[in-house]
Order: C-alpha cells, then structure tokens, then sequence
C-alpha cells in the first residue's frame, strides 16, 4: 500500500501538493470537485483518476468538460440541499489557487 507521498495518487498529487498533473484547468478543476464531494465520492474519483492517468493517451479537451459537468451536477445537488453556495465558491477559488509545482 502506497505511503500517500508525492506521487502515489493524481489526486494527492493535485489536491494536496499542488502539482501540475493533467493541464492547469484540469487540475483547477479537479481541486474544485474535491470541495464538493463527500468522503465516498472523493475516493472513487481518486481510483478514478489514477487510472485515467495511467490509461491510453487522454483527450484533454474531453476530460476537462467531463470535469465541468461533474462541477455543474455537484453544484446543482449542493444547492438542492441547501448548502451556503457562496462559501462553496469561496473554498473552490481558494483551493484552486494553488500554485502548481
């Protein structure tokens, strides 16, 4: 089982460290989504990502509108639930500042 160290999951790798794994807006993205996931959600997308990444050759244009849709769908479940939206955005903002390494 891997450490949880640089390099063991895309989406430590993004979330966590702040590396530049996909393209800057995937990664934004990415760093976005982890806000509005739960605990289940996450680790799926984490099992996810380690094999998008490690796959065929990815079509980025393609990945990063999937992301956006997830985005969309997780905002519009959050709202539906009544969740503070505009502290949601100020987190997602937050977390993708992160600079890339």
């Amino acid at each position: 089982m891997a450490a949880g160290g640089k390099g063991d999951s895309v989406f430590l790798d993004i979330v966590i460290y702040g590396m530049k794994v996909f393209s800057e807006k995937a990664d934004n993205l990415i760093r976005e989504l982890s806000v509005l996931m739960d605990y289940h959600e996450i680790i799926e997308f984490r099992d996810d990502l380690d094999r998008i990444r490690f796959s065929k050759p990815l079509e980025l244009n393609d990945f990063e509108e999937k992301l956006e849709m997830k985005k969309a769908d997780l905002l519009s479940r959050a709202s539906e639930r009544g969740y503070d939206l505009q502290r949601l955005q100020e987190e997602m903002e937050r977390r993708s500042n992160t600079k890339s390494i």
